[in-house]
C-alpha cells in the first residue's frame, strides 16, 4: 500500500478514473441495448424461420431443414448480434456530433443528404463501433490498474 502519491500521477489517475467512468458509462449502456434489441430480433428471427420452415422443408426435404438448423440458428444469432449494436452506433455518432461541434446550413437537398448518412452510416458499422467501445473501456481499465 502507498502512502504518498505525487500529485501529479494523482491528478492523472483521477482524469483517468472519470474518463473511465464516462466510457463505462456509455458501454453499458450499449450492452442494455445490445441485449433488449438483439434478443426482440433474434426472437424475431427465429419466429420467421418457424413459420416459414413448411416451405424450407417442402423445398429441402425433411432431411435438408435438419442440415439447415445450424445454419439457420447462427444466422439468427448474427442477426441478433448486428441489430442489437446498431443503437451502439447511433450513441457514437450522437457523441460524435457532440464533440465536433458543427452546425450545418443547407438546402432541402443537403438536409436529405445528410440524415440519410445519419441514419445509415452510424447502422452500417454499428458492431465496429460496439468492439471499439469496448476496447476503449478495457484500455482505460488496464490503465487503472496499472496506476493503482
Amino acid at each position: 500500500m502507498r502512502t504518498y502519491q505525487h500529485p501529479i500521477y494523482q491528478d492523472n489517475t483521477m482524469a483517468i478514473r472519470a474518463e473511465y467512468d464516462e466510457e463505462k458509462r456509455v458501454f453499458d449502456l450499449m450492452k442494455k441495448f445490445l441485449y433488449i434489441v438483439g434478443t426482440i430480433t433474434a426472437i424475431v428471427v427465429f419466429l420467421l424461420l418457424l413459420v416459414n420452415s413448411p416451405a424450407l422443408i417442402t423445398q429441402t426435404g425433411a432431411i435438408g431443414i435438419i442440415a439447415l438448423v445450424p445454419v439457420l440458428l447462427a444466422a439468427t444469432a448474427f442477426t441478433g448480434f448486428y441489430v442489437g449494436t446498431v443503437p451502439a452506433g447511433y450513441i457514437a455518432a450522437w457523441r460524435a456530433i457532440k464533440r465536433s461541434r458543427l452546425f450545418v446550413w443547407g438546402n432541402a437537398l443537403g438536409l436529405l443528404l445528410i440524415a440519410t448518412l445519419l441514419l445509415s452510416i452510424p447502422a452500417a458499422f454499428a458492431p465496429i463501433a460496439f468492439l471499439l467501445q469496448w476496447l476503449k473501456v478495457s484500455n482505460l481499465k488496464r490503465q487503472l490498474d496499472a496506476n493503482a
